[in-house]
């Protein structure tokens, strides 16, 4: 067993609300009647009591962004001195959502050799998401924060092992049992966790102890997690309940379907379970030899101890567009009337590039004047505003965008482009970031010129400032100032590029992958630059590949004294990283990519 201070997670445990009831839930969702939320003063205790932990400090449900206070817990951590966020690469427009997730994960991680255990860790805290309809509304915040996020849309095949059968029910002795408990795959791959009833060695007995309302864990103090395996104590008692280290099989999480020995179904049955009253029980038959019969083991699959699903990318859907913008709102502020034939023109000419627009008139005549000669255009409504300032007009206008949606603000000069809308879709746009048009102008055809901004009105630096704050702005560069520098965007190609990747003059490297995407970059290097080529495919090892012959990543590392740095080609760059990391390369030698071909 492992002490929490040598696990590379702990994790708080604010909810087990969730969006779904999975097979083999870790945290039984569905079988509670009704599901707790951490308090406030319990939340505060927890995230106070992880100074000088080296790790990942978790925020899980449940589904987290489903309690209430979310937003309250997250700044409180955000704000905290122990974990500081990194650069947040999603400030600008991505495509590849997750890839970026990835690429943010990879950069944060380094191994962590206290105690004389190795781990790969990503310092700093984490977020477990299904990826609710509330983590769009709270994406600015979870990328200001997490510098680490487990992310699953549940729109693939996942594997959980049955945790709802005790040993007792497999006629398991205790010399058979010690070691499967000591060694528990789980205790020692997952997490500590500190749930309303106090902190846990293991995640899955906080969530039995709250399942069963038993006695509650340790207090929650300073340094709880550095506690020991010989002090775990009658903590241990959860562990006679728990299936996960008997090597059974798994089953589909998406099936919904819990897998159950027939005395826990009678627990289950006690505890009124919601999920057993709806069939969702998989009761297995169990001779007197503790052996499962197989016609119980319908639609399970062969034991997968290591992992939940296939890859990292297999646990969010790209196809799946939700945290796509909803739509572009055009916004023009009138509030200067000597130029109505202009701002007539304007519109006219921009009229068919938006899903709509709202046009806000600060005097009755233009107002008038426009609605007769604007009135047939049906995706555009003209508001007369009831201040003349030209931030009460904005604050007209902005009422009239719906949640989920961009509005795009422009002037006498804005030109958009045909088909703004179904570019701009096509990207994850950060509710936080205020996009506004550069002298480069060099997304002219895709996007337009001359936009005055790209906002969104859920975003925080609008909350922040307030209606009535907002309303004694002067134009669009005082709405701008508004906003954080960091999460100020010009609109150009560099921002709405998905990869990064930088080789720097004069810089001596070793490429990592002889593949594709090697071939294609290739180029990019000066002549000589690159000084060999590893791949951990035995089958390239030994062959030539663009004048270089391909050596093993063990190889590389006895060559480390003839480059500089790793250029990793490889779209799996993160496990690449990991295992470079673990040949003993330093963090900032390996350079990785995301590479969109």
């Amino acid at each position: 067993m492992k002490s929490p201070q040598d696990m590379r997670i702990i994790q708080i445990d604010i909810t087990n609300a969730c969006i779904h009831r999975c097979s083999n839930c870790t945290r039984f969702c569905g079988h509670h009647k009704k599901p707790f939320f951490m308090n406030w003063e319990t939340f505060k205790k927890a995230a106070d009591s992880f100074e000088g932990y080296r790790g990942t400090v978790g925020i899980m449900g449940g589904e987290p962004t489903l309690h209430p206070e979310f937003e309250r817990f997250v700044r409180y951590i955000k704000e905290h001195p122990y974990y500081p966020k990194q650069e947040n690469l999603l400030v600008r427009p991505v495509k590849r959502f997750m890839d970026m997730i990835a690429k943010m994960e990879q950069r944060d991680t380094f191994i962590n050799r206290e105690h004389g255990i190795h781990r790969r860790c990503v310092l700093g805290y984490g977020l477990w998401s299904a990826l609710s309809a509330k983590y769009r509304e709270y994406y600015e915040l979870i990328q200001d924060t997490f510098n680490f996020q487990a992310l699953n849309d549940h729109t693939n095949i996942m594997y959980h092992s049955p945790i709802l059968i005790r040993r007792k029910d497999l006629h398991i002795s205790d010399e058979e049992w010690y070691p499967l408990r000591d060694n528990c795959w789980a205790q020692g791959e997952w997490s500590a966790t500190i749930t309303p009833k106090g902190a846990f060695f293991c995640e899955i007995a906080g969530a039995l102890d709250m399942l069963f309302d038993g006695p509650g864990g340790w207090p929650i103090e300073p340094g709880w997690w550095k506690r020991t395996p010989d002090q775990f104590g009658d903590q241990l008692r959860w562990c006679e309940l728990c299936g996960i280290a008997i090597h059974t099989f798994t089953r589909d999480a998406n099936e919904e379907m819990d897998d159950m020995s027939p005395w826990y179904l009678e627990q289950l049955k006690r505890l009124d379970s919601p999920k057993v009253k709806a069939g969702l029980a998989n009761v297995l038959q169990i001779n007197e030899k503790g052996e499962i019969a197989e016609e119980s083991k319908q639609g399970v699959k062969q034991v997968r101890e290591f992992s939940y699903s296939d890859s990292y990318f297999s646990r969010f859907n790209e196809k799946n567009d939700w945290l796509n913008p909803k739509g572009f709102v055009g916004v023009f502020i009138v509030n200067d009337c000597k130029k109505v034939e202009e701002d007539i023109t304007t519109i006219e000419r921009n009229s068919s590039a938006l899903d709509r627009f709202v046009v806000v008139v600060a005097c009755k005549d233009s107002y008038e004047a426009m609605t007769l000669r604007l009135g047939e255009l049906s995706n555009v409504e003209i508001l007369l505003s009831q201040g003349e300032k030209w931030g009460q007009c904005l604050n007209h206008a902005l009422g009239k965008v719906h949640p989920g949606e961009f509005a795009v603000l422009f002037g006498r000069e804005t030109s958009l482009a045909p088909d703004c809308v179904t570019f701009l879709k096509s990207f994850v746009l950060n509710p936080g970031t205020f996009l506004f048009s550069a002298e480069k102008d060099d997304l002219r055809d895709e996007i337009g010129s001359n936009i005055c901004g790209i906002f969104s009105p859920e975003a925080f630096a609008l909350r922040k400032a307030t209606f009535p704050i907002v309303a004694q702005l002067d134009n669009a560069n005082d709405l701008r100032k508004l906003w954080d520098e960091n999460k100020q965007v010009e609109i150009s190609k560099a921002a709405f590029t998905d990869y990064e990747y930088k080789i720097e003059p004069g810089v001596r490297y070793a490429m990592y992958g002889a593949g594709a995407r090697a071939k294609n970059l290739y180029s990019d290097f000066a002549a000589g630059q690159v000084v060999c080529v590893a791949d951990s495919n035995p089958e390239k090892q030994g062959k030539s590949f663009l004048g270089h012959t391909i050596i093993s990543p063990k190889e590389l590392y006895g060559k480390k004294d003839t480059f500089d740095k790793i250029f990793v080609s490889s779209r799996f760059f993160f496990e690449i990283k990991t295992d470079l990391m673990e040949l003993g390369f330093p963090t900032d030698r390996i350079v990785t990519s995301l590479i969109v071909l």
